[in-house]
């Protein structure tokens, strides 16, 4: 269905501004990318209460209690929150919502259910022993639910400098687009909507505003229309009238823009793209960009192949301590990656294939606003599988096609 979706319906729109000038916080980031971006972001970030600081509070404490329980351990025994096997990716069908009190709720009663060997630590603050007295099995199941409190808590903080703007964002949240286009036999419950059972009323209404929203109308307008063209039996009209609008919204998130000089790709050599790329001066940075990228980066006999040269107009990467990974822009040269991971680390060696797609003009297909009605960030992928979407995503058919119209001669 994405494919459809994606390809079939890819048109040629630029990114929404609403969506460009903001701190790019990945989705999938973990409680230590959490840690160092609110280190990084410590003079923007608003005042925490009590309960904030109590969710922060012990999550920094689990980090440092998982770091020295590892050192004690060898390699093949590591207590690890993250991998490659638990990421599953938020998808637009089941978006998650993020408000502050039900995280605070939820995390209070963790500390009730935590074992006393974890609360002592986690709450109370006492030193963690180096050697668990219990289960791994039993400390993985509570450290991630804690995980996932600091995690949002974070996310929180990060994000609420900037309400105003995911505010206006909200004109951008494509869901009603996506579920009014796979709605079987539209048209006909449409011009029969009175007569739709109460839940699918209700859901449809929400879609068809939502529909609305992308037009930048507002919501009064688009609630206002909504029920003036419901009360005369069109709906119909409202949908093709909003349409379009949704349609553009959509395919800003998957139409690539600002093709690279410095990529080749010819009939000379179709399975394969050559990236040019300033050579780093460090030949371990050298070997994880050649193994991350040229290993995601392929589809069936495709292949992108780096060239490294001394050029300095070509993409490069600089690491700078506590930095959030980004590309400069969509199509841009210069790839900045956090100095105090280290590039073995899953998350970092995901985020360079990653960001490597914005070097070659691929925009995120990840959405994030603030609801006024749920008083929530609300966030969703619109393909888990696709790498530009989700950290459960991978290199597919569809990048290899918006690849090949932007760069084959």
């Amino acid at each position: 269905m994405r494919l459809v979706l994606s390809t079939w319906l890819a048109g040629t729109c630029a990114l929404a501004s609403a969506r460009e000038p903001l701190p790019h916080f990945d989705l999938d980031m973990t409680g230590q990318e959490y840690q160092r971006a609110l280190d990084d972001d410590s003079q923007r970030n608003v005042d925490r209460d009590a309960a904030t600081d109590r969710i922060l509070a012990a999550g920094n404490r689990l980090y440092g209690w998982i770091k020295k329980v590892n050192a004690a351990r060898p390699a093949e025994n590591q207590i690890s929150l993250s991998n490659a096997g638990n990421v599953a990716g938020i998808p637009i069908s089941s978006p998650r919502s993020l408000k502050l009190d039900i995280v605070k709720a939820e995390f209070e009663r963790l500390a009730d259910d935590l074992p006393d060997e974890m609360r002592s630590v986690l709450i109370d603050g006492t030193i963690g022993p180096t050697v668990l007295d219990i289960s791994d099995a039993a400390f993985l199941y509570f450290a991630r639910r804690l995980d996932y409190a600091y995690q949002s808590a974070a996310r929180w903080q990060l994000l609420i400098p900037y309400l105003a703007a995911y505010r206006e964002r909200k004109k951008d949240d494509v869901r009603g687009y996506y579920h009014l286009y796979l709605m079987p036999n539209l048209t006909t419950k449409l011009s029969q909507f009175a007569s739709l059972p109460a839940d699918e009323k209700k859901a449809m209404e929400g879609w068809l505003v939502g529909l609305c929203g992308n037009s930048g109308f507002g919501e009064t307008y688009c609630r206002d229309r909504y029920q003036r063209d419901m009360i005369g039996n069109n709906l119909n009209g409202f949908y093709s009238t909003m349409r379009p609008y949704g349609e553009k919204s959509w395919n800003t998130f998957w139409k690539s823009k600002n093709p690279r000089p410095d990529m080749v790709w010819t009939s000379l050599n179709p399975t394969q793209l050559v990236a040019g790329f300033q050579i780093p001066s460090d030949p371990k940075v050298v070997a994880f960009l050649r193994d991350n990228i040229e290993d995601e980066w392929r589809w069936q006999n495709w292949s992108l192949k780096i060239d490294f040269r001394s050029n300095l107009g070509l993409p490069h990467i600089v690491f700078e301590a506590g930095a959030t990974p980004h590309v400069n822009a969509i199509g841009g040269s210069t790839i900045t990656m956090d100095a105090n991971q280290g590039i073995e680390e899953y998350s970092v060696r995901w985020t360079i294939r990653h960001e490597f797609g914005h070097v070659l003009g691929l925009p995120d297909c990840y959405m994030e606003f603030y609801d006024d009605t749920e008083q929530a960030f609300i966030n969703y992928q619109l393909d888990t599988t696709d790498l530009m979407c989700s950290r459960a995503g991978k290199m597919n058919q569809r990048l290899y096609d918006e690849l090949r119209q932007a760069y084959f001669r």
